[in-house]
């Protein structure tokens, strides 16, 4: 499913009023918190995509007549709910989740954003969000771009990958990979840190 939006005033119930998203609240708070960002500039065409597993906001300048073969200014790639990261990570016996959404600059690159949401007694809370390079701790070896990718929340620990590229490195292909691990208290702290062979 595609939509074509005109950004020219910020709409906070859009998901909710069009039934572009699931009904799950993680989600729709991830949108709305990007919509209201390009909202603040101000006229840009953003194009909603929804795939099997993720769903897509491509903002293009204002003014541009819409071409299929357009480049996109930047694209968020939000995760749908069944590849949300689920499990306790603040020791409240309840699920928390920590969400990684990708933004892709179209040639120039891309990164990563990492949000964390905890239960409450009100239901989940967004609690905050991290930049992923910053949680890769790559800088020691030398990394001029790296990002952390959580992939599981076991006993209370958030398990991840840290990819580290280093200065010959392409785009693709980090040479240095870590399975990086944090705990939760009133943040992520570090753990540690292993050399995946």
């Amino acid at each position: 499913m595609k939509i074509n939006l005109i950004m020219l005033l910020f709409l906070p119930d859009l998901a909710y009023s069009q039934n572009v998203v699931q009904n799950y609240p993680v989600t729709n708070s991830i949108l709305s918190y990007y919509l209201s960002q390009y909202s603040l500039g101000g006229g840009f065409r953003i194009v909603f995509e929804e795939t099997a597993d993720d769903y897509q906001l491509s903002s293009y300048s204002p003014g541009n007549e819409y071409s299929e073969y357009e480049e996109p200014n930047e694209t968020i790639t939000i995760p749908k709910s069944h590849r949300l990261i689920k499990g306790d990570i603040n020791g409240d016996l309840k699920d928390d989740f920590v969400v990684s959404v990708m933004t892709g600059y179209g040639a120039s690159g891309f990164d990563y954003t990492i949000f964390i949401y905890l239960s409450s007694p009100g239901g989940l809370q967004f609690y905050k969000m991290y930049n992923a390079s910053d949680l890769a701790f790559c800088q020691q070896q030398g990394a001029y771009a790296s990002y952390f990718i959580p992939t599981q929340i076991k006993n209370s620990v958030l398990y991840g990958t840290s990819e580290c590229f280093l200065a010959d490195d392409v785009r693709c292909c980090p040479s240095l990979r870590y399975s990086t691990e944090f705990i939760f208290n009133n943040g992520l702290i570090f753990r540690k840190q292993e050399l995946i062979k």
